[in-house]
């Protein structure tokens, strides 16, 4: 009995590098059942699966061989030369400047520094911000820390992805009224200082003759035109202050100036 060896075929699509390949055996037999394979992947990596998935960690060009044995222990093989190629994947990298800014201009300039890429896909991290440009700017509408993501896509159809970190900080600002008037009509009765993202803030207020009429260190106190200690109302006229501040950070500053009371 002389019985057949198998026909040995088999194909497998290009694909790109770190992306598994599937090959595909086509080998027949006109008698019996083909009942085992052998494929080496010309990169000392082997596998015994009919269909076999491969992933390649280099480009480039690679035989393939592959054994087909029937259920008469017959066998036949096959090499293709340079039957798969693997492409590159491209190199993506970008640069956020700055990559720290404050919400009231938080407007970051995003460069591509890749390569091997012709197609862009930006996702700035915020849930709203995306684009297809290849050196977008983008300017956000929250504080924190966002991570942007650049998929870059090359001529091949490969990709690869990159992130990088961005922080929008809240502004610290500080508002100081230059006068206000304690004539009991209900309105602009105190001096008062607000602020944005302060944790600590002393007030001092002083008369021509600087003599300190008022102190406080509570965050968010008013000065309501009486001398601190008499609680007599001061008389109309321009006055010093000082105010010292710490901010979120633990930044301190501290800001001097005139304010007038009008009675």
């Amino acid at each position: 009995v002389i019985n057949p060896r198998p026909a040995v075929d088999f194909d497998s699509p290009n694909m790109c590098q770190g992306t598994p390949a599937q090959f595909f055996d086509h080998s027949t037999l006109m008698q019996g059942a083909i009942v085992s394979w052998n494929w080496n992947f010309g990169d000392n990596n082997t596998s015994v699966e009919k269909d076999p998935f491969h992933i390649y960690n280099e480009p480039g060009f690679y035989d393939v061989d592959l054994v087909a044995t029937s259920d008469s222990g017959c066998s036949s093989s096959l090499s293709k030369s340079d039957i798969v190629q693997i492409y590159p994947l491209p190199l993506p990298y970008f640069s956020a400047r700055p990559d720290t800014v404050s919400i009231l201009n938080p407007v970051i300039d995003f460069i591509d520094e890749s390569s091997g890429g012709i197609l862009w896909n930006w996702n700035f991290g915020d849930g709203k911000g995306q684009s297809a440009a290849q050196s977008p700017t983008y300017a956000y509408k929250d504080t924190g820390n966002f991570t942007v993501r650049m998929i870059l896509t090359s001529d091949f159809g490969c990709r690869d992805t990159t992130y990088g970190e961005v922080y929008i900080e809240p502004d610290v600002t500080l508002y100081i009224p230059s006068s206000f008037t304690p004539n009991g009509d209900s309105k602009n009765e105190t001096f008062s200082i607000y602020g944005i993202n302060l944790s600590e803030m002393e007030m001092y207020i002083y008369d021509r003759w600087g003599n300190k009429v008022y102190q406080n260190t509570i965050l968010g106190a008013s000065w309501n035109g009486n001398s601190q200690k008499d609680q007599h109302a001061c008389v109309s006229g321009i006055y010093v202050y000082v105010v010292k501040t710490t901010d979120y950070r633990g930044v301190k500053r501290e800001y001097k100036g005139h304010l007038t009371l009008l009675r």
